[in-house]
């Protein structure tokens, strides 16, 4: 079995505070956001993870944000099994309520600026006891509701996402 990886973007936000989109070619996808996402001086860390460096920023994200995207080599499966992992170390102060049906969803993978089509995206809501929250994952945009897990994950505390998309 012969078996190979890339990494196809790594992202610590080196930027300057404020808009996100226009800069390290981040762009706006579809509409204006009221509430655009903001870099801000916060350097989020998890215990284990492998830092690439020891310095960056992170993405604020108020209410329900903006949709913003930054593009990555195309990938094609040269068979049925090809996987795309992606990651992220995310920290919520708060989140949408549990009666909320799908949340709020923050990250995914797509298939360029001017598509409606998102994969693999990653929802997070409050939790049944309401000081915590759960994470949801949907396999595409349309058709399909998030699957929800059952841990309760705490507010106010860095946690790292994986999420493995087979093409």
């Amino acid at each position: 079995v012969s078996l190979s990886s890339q990494c196809l973007l790594t992202e610590n936000f080196m930027y300057n505070n404020g808009d996100l989109v226009g800069q390290g070619s981040w762009s706006q996808q579809s509409t204006t956001a009221s509430f655009p996402l903001q870099v801000v001086d916060i350097l989020l860390t998890y215990n284990g993870y492998v830092e690439t460096t020891d310095t960056g920023k992170s993405v604020k994200i108020e209410n329900s944000g903006q949709d913003a995207y930054k593009e990555f080599t195309t990938q094609s499966g040269e068979n049925e099994d090809t996987d795309i992992y992606f990651s992220a170390l995310v920290n919520f102060s708060q989140v949408q309520s549990i009666n909320s049906k799908n949340g709020e969803y923050f990250l995914h993978l797509g298939e360029g600026a001017e598509s409606i089509y998102n994969f693999g995206r990653v929802f997070v809501k409050q939790s049944v006891n309401g000081d915590k929250m759960i994470f949801g994952i949907s396999r595409a945009t349309t058709g399909v509701s998030a699957s929800w897990g059952d841990t309760e994950y705490e507010l106010n505390k860095t946690h790292l996402v994986v999420v493995r998309y087979t093409i």
